[in-house]
Parts: structure tokens; sequence; C-alpha cells
């Protein structure tokens, strides 16, 4: 058994009995699991890159067939299947504004100190994209997300906000932590004071003051670890604080490099 069905299993067991009285009345995704590149145990420093929620996902009666009968471990193999360097190059497309714009550009400029378009990347540089890992501060589609899909409009929001709240256990970065000990996090979604707090429940963290730049970054030291979390703002929200990928990338190594030393 892996750290992760280790981990996830029951709480996909205890999630789904939960919310299993939803199956068939409700037209979302299933929950997203944080995962990983198949070379990410083998990095010498192991980053995890997190975001805000997916855009389209698994099937939500599938996932609750398969763990309401304690077989989470199939689910959590279906979840694993997308993340590929071919399906993050792909979803990027170099855009700018995509999460994986960022993930990729910061990925190789932590090790080649190089700015890349995502299209013309080297196979070198494909295969350091197998040790990345991958999570969202939300397990469930936002509401706004599930509008973008035209979705929202028949959901009851009852059922909808009673399944996302009980989906709040696996949006923790505690169990990213827990599960595949990274030595640095990246989160790309600025967020509000409360849903930080609710994403760092459980970990010991200081905050550092020095580094802090309104939108564009806030650090935290993990106490009693060299662990670090690295937190920016969506690429997409970039250009609404006046720069850019490649300058936002340049601000975080050169504060990585502070906090590491």
């Amino acid at each position: 058994m892996t750290k992760q069905e280790e981990i996830y299993g029951p709480l996909l067991d205890d999630f789904c009995l939960k919310i299993k009285k939803y199956y068939k009345k409700i037209d979302i995704p299933g929950l997203f699991l944080a995962n990983v590149m198949p070379n990410y145990s083998n990095s010498k420093i192991k980053y995890f890159y997190i975001g805000q929620d997916t855009y389209y996902w698994t099937d939500f009666d599938n996932m609750v067939d398969l763990c309401a009968s304690n077989n989470a471990k199939n689910y959590i193999k279906t979840n694993n299947k997308w993340l590929s360097p071919k399906n993050i190059i792909s979803q990027s497309s170099n855009n700018a504004g995509s999460f994986w714009t960022m993930v990729i550009r910061l990925h190789i400029y932590l090790s080649q100190n190089e700015f890349v378009n995502v299209n013309q990347l080297t196979n070198e540089q494909k295969e350091l994209l197998k040790t990345i890992g991958w999570g969202n501060l939300n397990s469930i589609e936002l509401p706004e997300s599930l509008k973008k899909e035209e979705r929202w409009e028949g959901i009851n929001e009852n059922h909808y906000w009673d399944i996302k709240n009980k989906s709040e256990v696996f949006d923790k970065i505690k169990l990213i932590f827990e599960i595949y000990d990274p030595d640095i996090i990246f989160i790309f979604n600025w967020c509000s004071d409360s849903k930080a707090e609710q994403a760092l429940e459980g970990l010991d963290v200081k905050f550092n003051k020095d580094t802090f730049i309104q939108n564009i970054i806030s650090t935290y030291d993990v106490k009693g670890t060299n662990k670090k979390i690295i937190w920016s703002s969506h690429p997409n929200n970039l250009k609404w604080q006046g720069t850019n990928i490649n300058n936002a990338i340049k601000i975080i190594y050169e504060t990585y490099k502070k906090i590491i030393t």
C-alpha cells in the first residue's frame, strides 16, 4: 500500500459514506487528490506546486461507487492518471495566464536558471518535469469553475455546499507534507486570511514578514524542519499586480534563496 492510499483511503471511505445520498443527484466532478510525477521521490529537492482547483476532473458518481464500497484504491488510481509531462505541456500551451505555464517555467528555472518557452522544451527539460508534485487548495471545484463549465445553473446549492464543506479535510497542506514529504511547496492562488488559515491548519508555521510583498509573495517556515511554503498569486492575476510570470519567478527565486540559507 502506498502512503497516498494509506492516508487518503480512510478519508475517502468516510467522505463518500457521508455524501453518497447525492449519488446521481448532482453534476460535479469527483474529488481531486494531490499526486506526483513518476520521478518525484528521486528528486534531490522535492518541489510541490499547488493551484486553486481543477477544471473538469473525475466522475462524481463513479467516485461514490468505488469509495462507498471500500474500493478507494481504484479511485486514487483514476485520480492519478492525468498527471504527465505531455498533459501539463498541452494544458499550458505557453499561455502566460496558465497555472501550468508558471509551474513549468519556475520548475525549470529552479534547476537551470533559464526562462523557457513551454512549447519548445528540450528532452532534458521534459525529464525535469517528471519530478513535479501537484496539489490544489480545493479538492472540489469552486462555483466559479462550475459556472465556466456551464454546470452551476442546474446544481442544488445546498447539496453542493454540503459536499464542499465535507471535502475540506482534503484541502489541508498538512496532508501533502504527510504523504509526499516535499521540501518546498509553492502555492499559486492568493487567498483571504481565513482560507490561508484553513489550508495551513495543523501546521506549526512561522510567517516571514521580511519577505512579504502584497499579492506577490508570502513565505512560511515549517517549524522544526527545513521545509518552506512560498505563496504567490495565480499567474492570471499577476498583470493586475503590475508584473508578469517571469518577473514573479525572479522574485520567487531570489526569495527562495534567502529563506533556505
